[in-house]
């Protein structure tokens, strides 16, 4: 088991039935991600030392400083 149907059962604890597991990866295809979303990842995944910076893979150059 691997790709959306693990990660699905890694937040969920639980593995997804009927279309939960084609609707879960078009919400993260999609970037559908809510800020319960998110927390839930922290929770569930050890996220607790990545910041947002490093989650979406910015750069200091994509800060939009205006420098």
């Amino acid at each position: 088991m691997g790709g959306s149907e693990a990660l699905y059962v890694a937040l969920y604890g639980k593995a997804p039935i009927d279309n939960q597991n084609q609707t879960f990866r078009n919400l993260v295809n999609r970037g559908s991600l809510k800020a319960e979303f998110l927390a839930l990842c922290v929770d569930k995944l050890d996220w607790h030392d990545v910041t947002l910076g490093e989650l979406f893979a910015l750069s200091k150059e994509d800060k939009g400083n205006g420098e």
